[in-house]
């Protein structure tokens, strides 16, 4: 993760293990972060599950998602949002088609043989041709008058106005970025190196404990989930769940 944030690509001509030892990627760290797009979830991700279900209702914990969306929407790459998802929209977005009868036969039986293998689906998914399946994909606005959408939607709103700010004057000066494991598994620091010396820097602990943290709270504090990053330091660790932009002047 630390390594698509800052280089752009993770495999950049490495062998990949999902494809027999083949390489796989090429070399992007001279890239600028604006020839990339970063995103939680996106239709083919969500349509290609077999109930089209979105993070929202895959992940029980709201610290860890409220962690992930501060990543993606500051990160200096543009970030792109699917429909409903600043508002945690419950709306499954379930494959769906209105093809032609023999067509849509061949697409019925595709799909059930597809998750035939996941015992846990019964072989039951919903037809992709059914008017139903469509209709449920619909999007209920009234639910934004509803506390938990309403407090998702300003925190969207709050990290946009944050990068609007802070992070996009930056993103035209970057010249290089650099990934630092904090930890073996979840916890990771990102550093932006601008060419007028400023750094934007990233200190992530994407785990359920404390993380050690030795001399990385630099700068001017752009955000962070828990605001008290200057006590973390005197404490030497980040925070379960937490997420911190800093910016260094040079």
């Amino acid at each position: 993760m630390a390594r698509s944030l800052a280089e752009g690509y993770i495999y950049q001509g490495e062998p990949s293990a999902f494809r027999d030892g083949t390489t796989r990627g090429e070399p992007s760290a001279a890239l600028p972060p604006t020839a990339f797009i970063d995103f939680l979830q996106n239709h083919d991700q969500i349509g290609n599950r077999a109930f089209g279900e979105r993070l929202g209702r895959l992940v029980s914990n709201d610290e860890a998602l409220r962690a992930a969306t501060a990543i993606v929407l500051l990160a200096p790459s543009p970030p792109m949002l699917f429909m409903g998802e600043e508002w945690s929209a419950p709306e499954p977005f379930p494959y769906f088609c209105e093809f032609e009868p023999g067509l849509a036969a061949q697409v019925r039986e595709g799909r059930k043989r597809e998750f035939a293998r996941f015992t846990r689906f019964g072989g039951e998914i919903p037809d992709p041709n059914a008017l139903s399946t469509v209709e449920s994909a619909h999007l209920d606005w009234s639910r934004l008058a509803e506390p938990v959408h309403a407090r998702c939607l300003d925190h969207y709103r709050r990290l946009i106005a944050v990068r609007k700010r802070d992070i996009v004057p930056c993103i035209a000066r970057i010249r290089a970025g650099r990934c630092v494991r904090l930890e073996a598994n979840g916890a990771f620091a990102v550093d932006w190196f601008l060419d007028t010396g400023a750094v934007l820097h990233l200190l992530a602990n994407l785990t359920t404990h404390p993380v050690p943290m030795v001399g990385r709270a630099a700068g001017r504090m752009i955000f962070s989930t828990h605001p008290n990053i200057r006590g973390a330091t005197q404490r030497n660790e980040l925070a379960p769940w937490s997420v911190t932009w800093l910016l260094e002047r040079g």
